[in-house]
């Protein structure tokens, strides 16, 4: 089980220099970007990004259905699917444009918080850790994990190396364990949860300086295997490797994220990002992978 103490990062974080060139398909970005609050720049002691958090290439408002959307995930051919942490419904999002295409029930209304495709099925989690296993023709089949509503899982994404879930608790880190936050393995082959995390985080470390670092969301690098966690209280972005060691962290401007949630890649490293609308509208925003210096 990987610890992260040993990285003395404080989470005052970076701000990542923007992009000069913005997509045309960005929606009012201009003058959401010309009002955002840049966090303070500190001495990055690990790694970097390849991406320019602060410079979309696209921005997209939501439909009022998806005002609270809770998860992102990305088929194999491309598809960007949604959930949202009210009704059991699963939406299919335009990649290249961010319209809603489709909208599909899986299962009743509940606190819905992560979705992602592995294959022909579809996997989302609730708030309490179960796991529902969706395939499209029928109703959804529940599945237990042993969490429980307060873990508060928010993150749910697919470990294709490890051929498992990974679920991210933003409460109760399970175990009467203190100070971390934790990432627990759902096996698909058994179909059980292994009982130990598979990552800890140390919270006197993420949550140096500011806000809580609590997981909102979590994606795995197509290309890397690393595993990018998103923090809609902290606004901020951790990346650990593969083995679970702090590679970067960044702090996320708050006036183009002032609730992320959501985070998927595509096949070819292209990021989405969700936020929740709170009093407006939701919003996805879309990143292409840039070289590093």
């Amino acid at each position: 089980m990987p610890d992260l103490s040993r990285f003395l990062l404080p989470l005052a974080l970076v701000a990542f220099g923007a992009c000069t060139d913005r997509a045309s398909g960005a929606d009012g970005l201009d003058s959401v970007l010309a009002r955002t609050e840049t966090a303070p720049e500190a001495d990055m002691r690990v790694g970097t990004v390849p991406y320019a958090l602060s410079q979309p290439d696209a921005r997209w408002m939501l439909p009022s259905r998806l005002r609270e959307i809770s998860g992102l995930g990305m088929t194999d051919d491309g598809r960007l699917l949604a959930v949202q942490d009210e009704d059991g419904d699963l939406f299919e999002i335009d990649p290249a444009s961010g319209a809603t295409t489709s909208t599909r029930a899986f299962y009743n209304s509940g606190d819905y918080e992560g979705v992602e495709p592995v294959g022909d099925v579809t996997w989302i989690v609730e708030s309490d850790g179960d796991l529902y296993r969706f395939t499209g023709s029928e109703e959804a089949e529940k599945r237990e994990t042993g969490l429980s509503r307060s873990n508060d899982v928010e993150g749910l994404a697919y470990d294709a190396r490890g051929n498992r879930l990974l679920l991210a608790c933003k409460g109760d880190p399970g175990g009467g364990r203190k100070g971390v936050r934790t990432i627990y393995a759902y096996d698909l082959a058994a179909e059980r949860l292994d009982p130990d995390p598979v990552f800890t985080l140390d919270r006197e470390v993420l949550d140096e300086g500011g806000a809580p670092f609590k997981p909102s969301g979590l994606a795995v690098h197509p290309s890397t295997g690393e595993i990018y966690i998103i923090s809609g209280v902290r606004k901020a972005l951790v990346v650990l490797s593969p083995e679970g060691d702090l590679t970067a962290a960044v702090s996320l401007p708050p006036r183009l994220y002032p609730q992320p949630e959501g985070i998927a890649f595509a096949r070819d490293g292209t990021l989405f990002v969700s936020n929740e609308g709170g009093g407006g509208s939701a919003t996805l925003l879309r990143f292409s992978p840039q070289p590093l210096p």
